[in-house]
């Protein structure tokens, strides 16, 4: 078989796997983005998988089908905002503090721009629905990611040897309240929006060891 022919069927391969993959993966994002701004509005324990497939705009069957129940939907969302967290989009080591920590920040601050509205609902619901505790122990996972990488820093000597893990909750938790206030239209000129090249300057501080 001639070396052309065979680019040639891996080429068709390749799109047959595309045509047959991305409208699977276009859905999945759509219910999961209709789950999210159902349980926003309605709450985990008012929200229906009815009205999840209606706002998806698909049928009740086919939600089922792929995901199974609500808190599935929920799991499946907020694991895919933190496994994108911890890979290329939030958690880097490059070498250089300060860009990395501000690449933390934004990253973090996308994802509760994108989820936050879901904290005060599972919060609320936790002591009642079980089936959540799972869900509220995702940034555990997250907040260890950004301690092994402050972790590294210390151990080059850029960083102030500390425990990583609260270093981590340090730099993430001023970002906590005022993207919630946001979210839920509280929003005051008491808290104003965290600019994370200022924040990150002002956490550095004491905590960089400077030659």
């Amino acid at each position: 078989m001639q070396a052309s022919t065979c680019i040639h069927l891996t080429n068709i391969c390749y799109l047959l796997i595309i045509f047959i993959l991305m409208p699977r993966q276009i859905l999945d994002e759509q219910v999961l983005e209709a789950a999210v701004d159902v349980m926003a509005t309605h709450g985990y324990a008012g929200a229906t998988t009815k009205q999840i497939a209606q706002a998806a705009g698909i049928n009740e069957v086919t939600l089922f089908r792929r995901f199974g129940s609500k808190a599935k939907l929920l799991r499946a969302a907020m694991r895919k905002e933190f496994e994108r967290f911890g890979g290329d989009d939030g958690v880097v080591f490059t070498g250089e503090v300060a860009a990395d920590l501000e690449h933390i920040v934004r990253s973090y601050q996308g994802l509760l721009h994108r989820r936050g509205r879901l904290i005060p609902v599972i919060l609320a619901e936790l002591p009642r629905q079980p089936e959540l505790r799972e869900i509220i122990e995702m940034p555990l996972g997250l907040i260890s990611s950004v301690a092994q990488l402050i972790a590294q820093y210390q151990k080059r000597g850029i960083l102030v040897d500390d425990s990583p893990f609260g270093a981590a909750a340090a730099l993430l938790a001023p970002l906590l309240m005022p993207a919630l206030l946001g979210s839920s239209g509280l929003m005051s000129s008491a808290f104003r929006p965290v600019e994370p090249f200022e924040h990150v300057r002002a956490y550095l501080r004491g905590r960089e060891i400077r030659e």
